[in-house]
């Protein structure tokens, strides 16, 4: 199930199948969220909002940040045949939507 608005980790924990939680790309989450959503979701998803206008700018995101997460980092939001094979090979995330 992938979450995309204000759920808490209890929301999420409420839930009885696997939760990707949407997070915006334009403002990731801190490691502190992080932490207190990591027990109740299995990923992380990153994704650009619908409808901001502009090309996603995913040099915000560096494979070491990636790397850390104590959750899996999915990737989604604006992706194109041309883009996602460079994205995937810089950021190496779990899985794209």
């Amino acid at each position: 199930v992938q979450l995309h608005g204000e759920e808490t980790p209890e929301d999420c924990a409420a839930i009885r199948r696997p939760v990707l939680k949407a997070f915006s790309l334009a403002d990731p989450p801190d490691a502190g969220t992080v932490a207190a959503y990591a027990p109740h979701v299995r990923a992380m998803l990153l994704d650009w909002p619908k409808g901001r206008p502009g090309p996603v700018d995913w040099s915000a995101l560096s494979p070491g940040w990636v790397a850390a997460q104590p959750l899996p980092v999915w990737v989604a939001g604006k992706l194109t045949a041309e883009s996602v094979g460079g994205l995937v090979a810089r950021l190496r995330p779990s899985g794209v939507d």
